[in-house]
């Protein structure tokens, strides 16, 4: 995909190596803003951190 913009919360996506994600909006900063954000099964990361030419969108 070449932007993130247009992602739901609840949407996955998935990178090139298989890592599968679901999107959230969630305050991952503690400063009261909720942000895009991806979770695995144990982590949940910023959308900042990635770059959106690795995922793709699978539903």
């Amino acid at each position: 995909m070449t932007t993130f913009e247009g992602l739901q919360p609840g949407d996955h996506i998935i990178a090139q190596d298989g890592t599968l994600m679901e999107v959230m909006i969630f305050d991952y900063f503690l400063r009261g803003k909720v942000t895009m954000c991806f979770a695995d099964e144990h982590s949940i990361y910023p959308a900042t951190e990635f770059s959106p030419q690795d995922w793709e969108k699978v539903r």
